[in-house]
């Protein structure tokens, strides 16, 4: 089970490298199809990076806390070797 997802991964990835490199954006759809072979599944993962590939930036439109997020900082450590 495990060398055959690592196999799809693969393809998966294989697929999406060649059409990101070769094929513009327009005609992926098509050339996914025949790519993927009827793999349903398959083509659904390359789909899926493809989108993820077709909007890189919107992961970043968010910011990473929450604007009412607080951050607890400690005293600094005022200790140090030979002292009580």
């Amino acid at each position: 089970m495990v060398m055959a997802m690592t196999t799809e991964l693969r393809s998966a990835k294989k697929i999406f490298v060649e059409l990101v490199g070769t094929v513009p954006s327009d005609q992926w759809e098509e050339q996914l199809a025949q790519l993927c072979l009827g793999d349903d599944e398959l083509q659904r993962r390359v789909w899926a990076l493809l989108r993820a590939h077709a909007e890189p930036s919107s992961f970043l439109e968010q910011p990473a806390m929450a604007g009412d997020a607080s951050v607890h900082h400690e005293p600094s450590i005022t200790e140090r070797p030979g002292t009580d």
